[in-house]
């Protein structure tokens, strides 16, 4: 580029002789370049050092964690953009910065690139009486067309459906389809985005579990709207050949901002601690709008949860965003189907568009 002339034509204009590029448009390429580096350095040893505790409650933690957190979840965003720079830095002749970038595009893309190893799902021969079909999904409050959705649940033929952002049309839509067949229910539908269902073939051999401890909720003040600790996490038990299976449906808040990230880690919280202790084999599944690398994933992991893609999926396996322009760019997996080790998983599908932002998941998993 050092060479790169322009051509103008005798007004002025560009078409004519070539004219290398100003001392001061080369100047702000460079510090550009240097900021992105030093930018991206930042983050990258922000996201690998920082590890606060979901109990946090001091601002300056809890800030600096959720840095950390947006930096994981679009790792793989920030690769793709170290490497365009890198290409701008080669046509400068910055062979330094150049190098450098490339070197922060890989650490950037490592840890998406490192949830693509090691899949291995487990194909022994499964007593069909032993097996377990689960869809869950983010159906969208606003999305109005339920048909895609109720024709991806016929293909799968699941025997539990959890539903999160369930509305009283949602629910009329569902029942009306499939109120025979899943004749076993547990509904908190609401207006807003937080509503949840279960529709299951088999029955609830316990009380359903519509809500988060009375403890952890007691951290919001908040009694409506984007409620975060006040929404339904309904969790059900249902038997599978002589097995209770615990079956939890997640939908935590959106950290889309440091008030809101802070109730999203004490949920987490709180499911974390549901899986430490729970000895029965235990599904959790639903948006938890947070990525497998996020420290909110990995808590549940590092207490005795599988990711289920990891095992048995396929590619990335993206999940978010599936409408609006967003769409155009890398996605992201923000929605999962976690399992205990005692549970066997054989199959992890990430469904087509359903007219949601997200897309549902399909998982077949059996006892070990």
């Amino acid at each position: 580029m050092g060479h790169m002339q322009v051509r103008t034509t005798e007004n002025g204009s560009a078409g004519g002789a070539w004219h290398k590029p100003t001392r001061a448009a080369r100047t702000g390429v460079k510090v550009l370049l240097w900021g992105a580096v030093a930018c991206a350095a930042t983050s990258l040893t922000v996201m690998t050092v920082e590890d606060t505790p979901l109990d946090a409650a001091r601002r300056r933690e809890l800030s600096l964690a959720h840095l950390a957190f947006m930096g994981r979840t679009f790792t793989l965003h920030a690769a793709l953009a170290m490497v365009f720079f890198a290409a701008i830095a080669l046509l400068m002749r910055m062979r330094v910065a150049a190098t450098l970038c490339g070197v922060l595009a890989v650490g950037f893309a490592m840890p998406v690139l490192s949830l693509l190893a090691f899949r291995k799902p487990d194909a022994r021969p499964v007593d069909p009486s032993r097996e377990l079909r689960i869809v869950s999904m983010n159906v969208l409050l606003t999305n109005p067309d339920a048909q895609a959705a109720i024709a991806f649940i016929r293909d799968k033929n699941p025997d539990v459906i959890l539903v999160q952002e369930h509305t009283p049309a949602w629910h009329k839509a569902m029942a009306d389809e499939f109120a025979h067949e899943y004749s076993f229910i547990v509904n908190e539908m609401r207006g807003n985005a937080f509503g949840q269902a279960v529709f299951s073939k088999r029955p609830f051999v316990e009380e359903p579990v519509k809500y988060l401890s009375a403890r952890t909720q007691a951290t919001s003040d908040r009694v409506t709207g984007v409620i975060g600790l006040h929404d339904p996490q309904i969790r059900v038990v249902i038997d599978l050949a002589g097995t209770p299976v615990v079956i939890q449906n997640v939908h935590v808040v959106p950290p889309a901002d440091v008030s809101l990230f802070r109730e999203q880690r004490a949920q987490v919280a709180e499911l974390a601690a549901i899986a430490k202790s729970e000895d029965r084999p235990l599904v959790m599944a639903g948006d938890f709008n947070a990525t497998a690398n996020s420290r909110l994933v990995t808590k549940l992991l590092d207490d005795g949860m599988r990711d289920a893609n990891a095992v048995a999926g396929s590619g990335l396996s993206h999940t978010w965003p599936d409408i609006g322009p967003l769409r155009f760019l890398p996605g992201i997996r923000i929605d999962h189907v976690l399992t205990s080790s005692n549970i066997r998983v054989h199959e992890h599908v990430v469904g087509p568009s359903i007219g949601s932002d997200h897309r549902p998941l399909f998982v077949c998993i059996s006892m070990q």
